[in-house]
């Protein structure tokens, strides 16, 4: 017996019997779905992102802007995994910024509970802001300048050291185009940005990742997203809507 394996091996060669052995077995593995290979090119992506521009370490404690978008939705529960692998230790708190007088709905009951179902703690910020006290400004950018000095404010008081922001790669083209068309500068958003007035580093781990892949997990499903409590099955349209007045149906409406 031992003689016959010696002039097998001699004829055929180890490599093209393990070849033979791996694809069996390929095609008897389970197939991914669609939406599995989805979510695994937007964890590695998110995992590049991390890695690359080395956003998270051990000891973080960061807060996630969650508007209700599908971007944030995405972002908080990315995060929310990580949280939960050993090396590097973070914690993770997320937030939403509602202002009273700008005309925008969100139900903060489903942030909650999709926050609450990721282990996240939750926190609803109120506040306003006259939009005549700067002629200068459009009321758009006064409205975003107040969301990030509230957001800023509440992570200086929550004791969290980063803000994660739910930006992705179309995001920062878009950025990019407009810088270069208004202001005459090639510049964008960074990924990872350390504050000089707060001590914050602002974060963006979804700059790797495009807004089509998100975008594509929901139609992947086929489901009624009204029955998952996972997070690309959100319901977007009902933890964020569009108000009446900007001429499209609450339905339509994803980001």
């Amino acid at each position: 017996m031992n003689i016959f394996f010696r002039h097998f091996f001699q004829i055929v060669p180890l490599s093209a019997i393990f070849f033979v052995v791996l694809q069996r077995n390929f095609h008897t593995m389970p197939k991914l779905s669609t939406e599995q290979l989805l979510r695994r090119k937007i964890q590695r992506r998110f995992n590049k992102a991390v890695v690359d521009y080395s956003m998270l370490a051990d000891g973080d404690k960061i807060l996630v802007a969650v508007s209700g978008g599908k971007d944030s939705l995405a972002l908080l529960e990315l995060l929310a995994a990580q949280s939960r692998i050993f090396k590097p230790h973070i914690s993770i708190v997320a937030a939403h910024i509602r202002l009273r007088n700008i005309e925008y709905l969100s139900d903060a009951a489903v942030l909650d509970e999709f926050c609450r179902s990721n282990g996240v703690e939750f926190h609803l910020v109120e506040g306003e802001f006259d939009a005549s006290t700067d002629k200068r400004k459009s009321p758009c950018f006064l409205c975003s300048w107040n969301r990030r000095k509230a957001l800023f404010t509440l992570a200086q008081e929550l004791g969290c050291n980063k803000l994660a922001l739910g930006h992705n790669m179309d995001d920062f083209l878009e950025t990019l185009l407009m810088n270069i068309t208004f202001q005459g500068e090639f510049s964008a958003m960074a990924p990872s940005m350390e504050m000089k007035k707060f001590p914050l580093t602002v974060i963006r781990p979804l700059c790797l990742v495009t807004e089509e892949d998100i975008e594509l997990i929901p139609v992947c499903l086929a489901a009624d997203s009204l029955s998952c409590a996972r997070l690309f099955a959100t319901p977007w349209t009902i933890a964020r809507q569009a108000p009446p007045s900007m001429g499209f149906s609450r339905q339509e409406y994803w980001s």
